[in-house]
């Protein structure tokens, strides 16, 4: 992670590296980040692009306060 994005991490995080598609299973991430608390817990970033992304930043949208969820696009 950048600098810049590490500073703008709260605490624990969890990172999800990998083309966005449903055999990688991010979609599982949202789902168990739902469970854990929302004040000072783990924020989660998603690095990288695919077919999926759009589906689960609307999901993250819906479910989480900003910034609790980062996508990250992906990088060469």
């Amino acid at each position: 992670l950048t600098p810049r994005l590490q500073e703008a991490l709260d605490g624990p995080y969890a990172l999800f590296l990998g083309r966005q598609v449903e055999q990688k299973g991010a979609d599982l991430l949202l789902q168990a980040l739902e469970q854990l608390p929302d004040r000072g817990g783990t924020e989660l970033v998603i690095a990288g692009d695919g077919p999926e992304k759009r589906a689960w930043q609307v999901h993250a949208d819906r479910r989480f306060r900003p910034g609790r969820v980062r996508f990250l696009p992906w990088v060469e």
